[in-house]
């Protein structure tokens, strides 16, 4: 064993007994709290809450983290490992399987879920800054032709088999009406639309893959993350009229309210980027501190004036990308050093909102559904690769690129639950959507890394 084996070992054994710890001193919580007010003591509700989220918060950062390199090791995405340590640390596993009390209740899940405002703000002024007009211009067309076809497929064959398989299989979205299931199928559909630049990024830099299927790939990928928040941003207006309509949702205030949804989301969207530039340029110091309050200031703007937080952050990451490219590095450089612990919270509570009993119950349908986005991305994909005449070599294995999930497809499904409302069925739906985006964050990037093998972009051992 070499000694930076042994030193990582060494780190993950002391990260390990840390976690199991902070574990049994929040297990035993409770079990304390309830022998102190049974000899005397006030209780403090509020502080025990307070100090009960904190424990929380560090148990998830540090666990997550810590199941995220062990899982890294084995060559899986690293979102995989926050995803499954929120599922073993939320309440939806431990209390219903083994009747243990769960790290992290139901409540503090509750007051955590307030920093998923801060993660998605973050996430889409990434994705937005990998939108490069420069790198874009020559290949606009064929990207076009490529998404075009990928994204008419698996949006409408997405849609028919949600609304003739999917919800007829979920007792509680079997029970809705004729328009909030056409409604609904299609956010479905859309969903199955969307893929990982993140992914796509990382397995291009650990593969050593270089080619035009990679220029292809990442280009569309990008590119289809604001068609696909504009997209859903343009659906989610017609939620008030799918889901119990009112008349003023009927009339033509339903359209105003769309568009003002839409074109003052990129409006505002483009101040913001303006406006964090010219702060940043200023700052010399903690620009970090500056990134995050800039993400929660966009999120509660962003709800305080009625816009899509996502596309807000995703258009402020584009205007100072594409405006300032050279001087917005060092903006974007932060926001990079701030997503290990951004993403592995945003994750972590992801997967402990998951409710174990209902992905049990769902799991052939989650099983049903990453099945047919797979097909439908095969199909829809290579279509649209002959259409642009692309290179023959890379038209079969291009599909591959588009299969993987991450932090995207997790934000448009929170979005979609928060946008419903508290509906009886939602956490049916969230689980089955999370259910699925995390299937697909296991195979897709096995599937591309076959892919770019295959299509002779990538050595077939790891590059050293």
């Amino acid at each position: 064993m070499t000694p930076d084996n042994r030193r990582s070992l060494l780190l993950l054994t002391v990260l390990a007994l840390l976690a199991t710890l902070v574990f049994v001193a929040h297990a035993l919580e409770p079990t304390l709290a309830g022998d102190i007010a049974a000899i005397g003591g006030d209780g403090e509700d509020a502080g025990r809450a307070l100090n009960g989220v904190t424990l929380s918060l560090g148990f998830l950062l540090l666990g997550s983290w810590l199941l995220g390199e062990v899982v890294g090791r084995f060559g899986l995405p690293r979102v995989v490992g926050y995803l499954l340590f929120g599922v073993l640390a939320g309440p939806g596993l431990l209390p219903t399987a083994f009747g243990i009390p769960a790290p992290v209740t139901s409540d503090e899940l509750a007051l955590l879920r307030r920093l998923d405002a801060l993660a998605i703000s973050l996430i889409a002024l990434v994705a937005g800054g990998e939108i490069k007009v420069s790198f874009l211009r020559g290949m606009l067309g064929r990207i076009a032709t490529v998404l075009g076809t990928q994204v008419g497929t698996i949006l409408l064959g997405g849609s028919i088999v949600a609304f003739l398989v999917i919800l007829p299989w979920v007792p509680t979205l079997a029970e809705l009406p004729t328009a909030a299931a056409i409604h609904l199928s299609i956010v479905i559909g859309l969903l199955c639309v969307a893929n990982s630049p993140a992914i796509v990024i990382a397995m291009i830099d650990e593969t050593g893959a270089r080619g035009p299927m990679c220029d292809t790939a990442l280009a569309a990928t990008v590119c289809k993350d604001l068609v696909l928040v504009v997209l859903l941003t343009i659906l989610l207006g017609f939620v008030p009229i799918a889901f119990g309509a009112t008349e003023d949702a009927a009339g033509g205030g339903l359209v105003g309210e769309a568009a003002w949804h839409l074109v003052g989301s990129i409006g505002f969207g483009a101040v913001v980027g303006i406006a964090m530039h010219y702060a940043a340029a200023r700052i010399e110091k903690r620009i970090d501190v500056f990134i995050v309050l800039c993400g929660f200031a966009i999120a509660f703007a962003a709800e305080a004036l009625h816009f899509a937080p996502l596309l807000v952050a995703l258009v402020a990451g584009f205007t100072q990308a594409n405006i300032w490219p050279e001087r917005s590095e060092r903006m974007f450089h932060s926001i990079e050093t701030l997503l290990l612990p951004v993403y592995c919270v945003f994750f972590a509570t992801a997967g402990a909102g998951i409710r174990i009993d209902a992905v049990v119950a769902l799991w052939p349908v989650a099983l049903a559904l990453v099945g047919t986005r797979l097909v439908l991305v095969w199909a829809g994909t290579t279509a649209g690769a002959r259409f642009a005449r692309l290179d023959p070599g890379i038209r079969p294995w291009l599909w591959t690129a588009f299969t993987p999930q991450a932090g995207v497809a997790i934000a448009l499904a929170n979005e979609v639950s928060k946008a419903i409302g508290d509906r009886p069925f939602i956490p049916d739906l969230a689980s089955l959507l999370l259910a699925a985006i995390a299937m697909n964050e296991i195979l897709g990037p096995l599937l591309m890394k076959w892919g770019l093998q295959r299509a002779g972009e990538a050595p077939r051992s790891r590059p050293r």
